[in-house]
C-alpha cells in the first residue's frame, strides 16, 4: 500500500489510516465539493517512524510519565523528531506524490489528521501543528516532521488524557494539498454557535488566508444567514462588517504573516452577499453530505474571487441547545409519536429537507396567528438515523404555557410515548393571557368551519393548475423557480396549516362535557356519536374502492385487469369506455391519484404513476367484502340514547353542535391533508423531471436517483453551481445508508440523544393478559389477530380480523372496512386510524408499544374501545 494516498483512496482507506481531517476532505472531494488538489500520509508512514529505536524508546518514557511528562523528555522527543533520518523509501513516495499531483513548484499546505481529530467526540481544534506556505520536497518533508513532533507537546498529551484518548488513538496522518490563492476565508458553522439555533448559518470572513480568522488575529466580519428551515427565501439576518487592520498572507520563502489591510479596504465586506448566499448553502449541503442532516458541520473555506473551496470540515462537538428558556432544566424530549403515522421509515434526502419548511410552518402557524410570543429558532423536529422525531417537550410547554392545555392532552392527540414535561408554575397574569389566546384561537378555528372547505378547493385548483405544466419545455433554473414559488405560496396558506394542526379542538369540548356530565363514559359517547359523522376524505377513498370492488364483480374482464396488477398495472385502460369499473376507477384517480402508500414519502410513486397497489386492494375487496354497517350505525344511536336519558335537555343543542364542529374538523384535517400531499406530489413530479434531465447528462443511472439529493444539492445542479461531479457517488452512499437506516431498531424517543424504548403497561387478569392502551375509537369487537407490517400485506386480512399494524396512514383504509377492529403501537386522537376507526364505526385501541410482538398471528383477542384495553386469553 501506497504511504501518500491520493482523495479516491484516502476514503477508501478510511480514517483509521488517514485520520480525521483527511478522511471528511477525500468524502468532500468524492461528493464533488471543490476541496483543493491533494491527499494524506498516511499513518502507517507516522507508525513506520515512530518505530525507529532511538525515538519509541522516548515515547514509551513519555507514556509512562502520564498526561504532564517533564520539560527536558519532552524537548529530547521533539529534537529527535526533526533530526532523525526518514525512511528513504517514504522520502521518494512523498515526492513522486508531490511529482504526480504537480504540487512540487506549487505553496502547499501540510496539515495534521490524527485517528480520532475532528471527529463527533474530539475536534483537536488548535491542539496539532499546521504549515502553511510550504514549497518544494525539502520545505513539506520538514513540515511533516513538525506535524508528527505536534503530538507529543504538553497541549496535546495533556488533551489527550483529558478525552480519554490513547497515543495510538490519535496516530496521526498528515493532509498535504495545494494552497488556494485566497481573496478572503475563514469558518463557517451549518448552525450557530452562539445561541444553537439551528436556522440559521454562521459565517466569519476576513481578507487573505483564514488563519487570521481561526487564531482569532483580528475581528472578523460576522454574517448569519437564516435559511427558514430551507426555505424559498434566505436572508442575510445579521450583518456585522469589522474595522479589519490586518489579514494574513503568504510570506515570501514560505510560511505566513499578518500584514496591514489598507485604510480603504478595512471597513469594505471581506465577502459579497451573493456568495454569503452560496456559501450558506455549501454549508447545508455539506451538513447534509457529511451529517446525514443530524450533526452540524464546522467549515473552513477560501474563496478565490471566482469560486468557493472547501479546506476543512469536521462535526461540531460542543453546539449548545437552543430550547424553551423556561424548560431549560429539563431534558428535551423527542418523540416518532403521528410521525410514525405517516412517515415511519428512513426518509430520502429531498424528502427530508423539502418537507423541513412546510412542518415549521404548520407547527407554528397557530402560534403566530393567535399572537403568541413564541420563542424563535428552537428546533420542532430533527433526524435520528433517517427518521423524523418531534420536539414534544416544546410542544407540551407551549400549548400549556399560551393555551392551558395539560401535557397529557398533548400526548394523548400527537400519540407516542414520550413523557411529559414538568410545566412551571402560572401566574396569574399568565392566565388572563390565556383566556385572551384561546378566544383568538377559537375565532380562528371558527373561521375555518364556514371558510375552509372554499379555502382547500382554491388550494387544489392551485396544485392542478401547476400539475399541468409541460415540465420537460422548461428550463433548468425554471424548474428551481418553480419549487421555490411554491413554498413560496404555500407560506400564506393559513387555513391549510391551522386545519392540520388545531383539529381537536371541538372534539376535546364535546368529551369534556359528556365526561362531566356521564362520568366515566364520556369518552365512549363522544367517539360513538363521530360514527358516519361527516364526508373524512381518507374515509371516503375506502368506500369508492369498495364500489370498485362491488363493479368489477360484475365485470369478469375488470377481474382479469386486477389479476394482471403487477406486470400490467395499466391493462384496464383497455377496457371498453362503456365499462362502468374503467368510467369508476378513472374518476378515483382524478380525484385521489396523488396519494400513495406511506404518501408524505416523496420516494413513494403515486397512484396516478403506477395504480398497482390499488388494483391489488380492490382484487382484495372483491375477494373479502367489507363488514355489514348496520352494528355500526346502532352504536350511534345508543349513545344518542343515553345522553337524550343522562343528559339535561338544555345540553343536547351545544352537544349537537359540538358533534358538527367535530366532524367538520376531523373532515377538514384529513381533506388538508391530502391536499398537502398534493403539493408533495408536485415536488416529486418536479424533481422526477430534473432527475430525467441528469440522467440523460450520464450524472445519475436513473431518474429517481435524484430523490437522494438534498433541495440545495438539486438547486446548484439546476442553476450550473455544482457540474454533478461526484453525484453518482452521493447518491450510492446516501443510498445504502437508507438501506442501513432501515435495518436499525427505531426507538420510541429520543431524550436529548439519548435513544428511549416505551414498555406495555399490562396486566394479568382472569385466565389473560390486559394490554392497555389508548381508547381512539369507542365499541367492544373480538376476532383472530391479523399482524400486517405493510398495507401490501392486506391480502391476509379476512373479514371479521383485528387489524393490528405499527401504524396507519390513508393507504390502510381500505383494510378497516373489513376489520373487526384496530389496534397499533403508536398514535393519539388526530393520527389517521383514530379518525377514520371513528368514522366507520370500528372499535380502535392506539398506542401500545410493542405490540406487534406480542400477540400471535391467528390468536383471538378482544378489543375495548371504550376502556383502551385489549384482552388476550390464554
Amino acid at each position: 500500500m501506497h504511504t501518500v494516498l491520493n482523495w479516491a483512496d484516502s476514503f477508501s482507506a478510511g480514517v483509521g489510516v488517514v485520520g480525521g481531517k483527511g478522511w471528511n476532505l477525500s468524502r468532500l472531494a468524492r461528493y464533488g465539493f471543490n476541496v483543493p488538489p491533494g491527499g494524506v500520509l498516511t499513518t502507517g508512514a507516522y507508525a513506520t517512524f515512530i518505530a525507529t529505536p532511538a525515538l519509541a524508546a522516548l515515547l514509551s518514557q513519555a507514556e509512562q510519565a502520564g498526561p504532564t511528562p517533564p520539560d527536558p523528555l519532552l524537548e529530547a522527543l521533539h529534537q529527535a523528531f526533526m533530526s532523525l533520518p526518514l525512511p528513504t523509501a517514504l522520502a521518494d513516495d512523498i515526492h513522486a506524490f508531490l511529482h504526480t499531483h504537480d504540487l512540487l513548484a506549487h505553496a502547499c499546505a501540510v496539515r495534521s489528521s490524527a485517528v480520532a481529530e475532528d471527529s463527533e467526540l474530539a475536534s483537536f481544534a488548535g491542539v496539532h501543528h499546521s504549515s502553511l506556505n510550504v514549497t518544494g520536497v525539502a520545505a513539506v518533508l520538514q513540515a511533516i516532521r513538525t506535524c508528527w513532533a505536534s503530538a507529543w507537546t504538553k497541549q496535546a498529551i495533556s488533551y489527550r488524557h483529558r478525552m480519554g484518548k490513547s497515543a495510538a488513538e490519535a496516530k496521526l496522518a498528515v493532509v498535504i494539498m495545494r494552497m488556494v490563492d485566497a481573496v478572503s476565508a475563514g469558518v463557517a458553522f451549518s448552525c450557530d454557535p452562539r445561541n444553537g439555533r439551528e436556522d440559521q448559518i454562521y459565517i466569519n470572513a476576513n481578507f487573505g488566508l483564514g488563519e487570521s480568522v481561526v487564531n482569532g488575529q483580528t475581528p472578523p466580519d460576522e454574517f448569519v444567514v437564516n435559511h427558514q428551515r430551507r426555505g424559498p427565501d434566505w436572508v442575510i439576518s445579521e450583518r456585522r462588517i469589522a474595522h479589519k487592520t490586518t489579514h494574513t498572507q503568504a510570506q515570501v520563502g514560505g510560511g505566513t504573516h499578518l500584514a496591514t489591510t489598507a485604510p480603504a479596504q478595512a471597513d469594505q465586506a471581506s465577502l459579497p452577499d451573493t456568495m454569503v448566499i452560496q456559501l450558506a448553502q455549501f454549508v447545508m449541503r455539506i451538513y447534509d453530505a457529511l451529517g446525514d442532516s443530524a450533526q452540524h458541520q464546522d467549515i473552513e473555506w477560501v474563496y478565490d474571487g471566482q469560486q468557493l473551496h472547501f479546506v476543512q470540515a469536521r462535526p461540531v462537538t460542543t453546539q449548545r441547545i437552543c430550547q424553551a428558556v423556561a424548560i431549560a432544566d429539563q431534558p428535551i424530549c423527542w418523540s416518532n409519536g403521528n410521525y410514525r403515522d405517516v412517515l415511519p421509515m428512513p426518509q430520502s434526502m429531498l424528502t427530508w429537507t423539502i418537507s423541513q419548511f412546510p412542518i415549521h410552518v404548520i407547527l407554528e402557524t397557530p402560534l403566530r396567528r393567535t399572537g403568541v410570543p413564541f420563542q424563535q429558532g428552537v428546533s420542532r423536529v430533527r433526524r435520528y438515523h433517517g427518521r423524523g422525531y418531534f420536539n414534544l417537550s416544546l410542544t407540551q410547554w407551549e400549548y400549556f404555557h399560551y393555551f392551558a392545555f395539560k401535557p397529557s392532552l398533548i400526548n394523548q392527540a400527537i400519540g407516542g410515548h414520550a413523557p411529559e414535561i414538568t410545566p412551571p408554575p402560572i401566574s396569574w397574569q399568565q392566565r388572563l393571557r390565556q383566556i385572551w389566546y384561546n378566544l383568538k384561537l377559537n375565532k380562528q378555528r371558527t373561521r375555518l368551519h364556514t371558510r375552509g372547505d372554499e379555502a382547500d378547493r382554491g388550494y387544489i385548483a392551485y396544485c392542478d393548475s401547476i400539475q399541468a405544466t409541460d415540465w420537460a419545455t422548461v428550463s433548468d433554473v425554471a424548474l428551481i423557480q418553480a419549487l421555490q414559488r411554491i413554498c413560496r405560496d404555500y407560506l400564506h396558506w393559513h387555513p391549510l396549516h391551522l386545519m392540520l394542526a388545531v383539529s381537536l379542538g371541538s372534539y376535546t369540548m364535546l368529551n369534556w362535557l359528556l365526561e362531566w356530565r356521564v362520568p366515566g363514559h364520556g369518552t365512549r359517547l363522544a367517539q360513538s356519536l363521530l360514527i358516519d359523522n361527516d364526508n373524512i376524505t381518507s374515509a371516503e377513498h375506502g368506500r369508492q374502492l369498495a364500489r370498485l370492488a362491488e363493479l368489477a364483480r360484475q365485470e369478469p374482464e375488470a377481474i382479469g385487469c386486477l389479476k394482471q396488477a403487477e406486470s400490467a398495472p395499466f391493462a384496464w385502460r383497455q377496457l371498453p369506455d362503456n365499462s362502468p369499473f374503467k368510467q369508476a376507477l378513472t374518476d378515483f384517480l382524478a380525484e385521489f391519484g396523488h396519494r400513495a402508500v406511506y404518501e408524505l414519502d416523496i420516494q413513494r410513486p403515486r397512484w396516478r404513476e403506477d395504480p398497482s397497489w390499488l388494483l391489488i386492494t380492490i382484487l382484495g375487496m372483491v375477494e373479502h367484502p367489507p363488514l355489514p354497517t348496520g352494528r355500526r350505525h346502532e352504536a350511534r344511536e345508543l349513545a344518542w340514547q343515553a345522553i337524550r336519558q343522562q343528559v339535561p335537555r338544555w345540553l343536547h343543542p351545544m352537544i349537537k353542535r359540538l358533534v358538527v364542529k367535530s366532524g367538520i374538523e376531523a373532515r377538514q384535517r384529513e381533506a388538508s391533508k391530502s391536499t398537502l400531499v398534493r403539493i408533495l406530489s408536485l415536488t416529486r413530479t418536479i424533481a422526477l423531471e430534473a432527475g430525467k434531465r441528469l440522467q440523460r447528462r450520464g450524472l445519475i443511472h436513473q431518474a429517481e436517483d435524484v430523490l437522494h439529493c438534498s433541495l440545495e444539492d438539486l438547486g446548484h445542479l439546476m442553476q450550473g453551481i455544482w457540474s454533478g461531479q461526484g453525484l453518482t457517488n452521493l447518491v450510492q452512499d446516501r443510498a445504502e445508508r437508507q438501506q442501513w437506516q432501515y435495518m436499525q431498531p427505531a426507538p420510541d424517543c429520543l431524550e436529548q440523544d439519548r435513544p428511549r424504548h416505551a414498555q406495555p403497561q399490562s396486566r394479568r387478569a382472569n385466565n389473560g393478559t390486559v394490554y392497555q392502551g389508548l381508547a381512539v375509537a369507542a365499541g367492544r369487537a373480538g376476532g383472530k389477530v391479523r399482524l400486517l407490517h405493510s398495507p401490501d400485506d392486506g391480502h391476509r386480512l379476512a373479514q371479521g380480523d383485528v387489524l393490528v399494524a405499527p401504524s396507519t396512514d390513508p393507504a390502510w383504509t381500505p383494510l378497516f372496512l373489513r376489520a373487526s377492529a384496530l389496534i397499533t403501537e403508536t398514535g393519539g386522537m388526530v393520527s389517521h386510524g383514530a379518525i377514520v376507526a371513528r368514522e366507520y364505526g370500528i372499535p380502535a385501541v392506539v398506542n401500545i408499544p410493542g405490540i406487534m410482538q406480542l400477540l400471535k398471528d391467528g390468536a383471538e383477542v378482544e378489543v375495548d374501545g371504550d376502556s383502551g384495553l385489549v384482552i388476550c386469553p390464554d
